[in-house]
């Protein structure tokens, strides 16, 4: 009879101990997540095009971490954690340690394997200058032209280079 108790008993502790990583790493993953807005075509889609001057173009990396690696490896360290680290409060001590561990390095080894080459490229268009990033072009260099895709404020959204003929 006292083993079913003690069996219940480590068995809550484990359901506890889970529960407590997993509330961690939700909340550390959604700290990561980025803001947009969710419906405002006036502002992200393009209105016109107008030819602009590259004035300045740089290379640079890129990443958009998505909250997988880090949950994933918090899950990990926490399991870890509660394996490895004594027992009773040491344990508990030891998967919260282990979570948190574990989702810092997941979302950096996330961000690591998500990287991705882009060029910062500066425009002037309008007498204005305006920095985008832009993936997948040809290396821009300063005095080329390129085809802007403005919003309906003018603000550039998108780029493409003009062929020279």
């Amino acid at each position: 009879m006292v083993k079913g108790d003690n069996m219940t008993k480590f068995k809550y502790i484990n359901l506890k101990n889970s529960s407590v990583a997993i509330a961690i790493m939700f909340l550390a993953s959604s700290c990561a997540q980025q803001s947009s807005v969710t419906h405002a075509p006036h502002r992200t889609e393009a209105s016109s095009m107008q030819v602009a001057t590259v004035v300045s173009s740089y290379p640079v990396r890129v990443t958009k971490n998505s909250g997988v690696g880090a949950m994933a490896a918090g899950l990990g360290g926490s399991a870890v954690g509660y394996k490895n680290v004594g027992s009773g409060t040491g344990r508990i001590v030891g998967s919260m340690l282990g979570s948190i561990v574990g989702g810092i390095t997941g979302r950096a080894a996330e961000s690591k394997i998500r990287e991705t080459a882009a060029q910062e490229v500066t425009i002037k268009l309008n007498n204005q200058t305006h920095t985008l990033i832009s993936k997948n072009l040809p290396l821009l260099k300063s005095g080329d032209s390129v085809m802007a895709y403005t919003n309906v404020y003018g603000k550039p959204l998108s780029i493409k280079p003009v062929r020279q003929e």
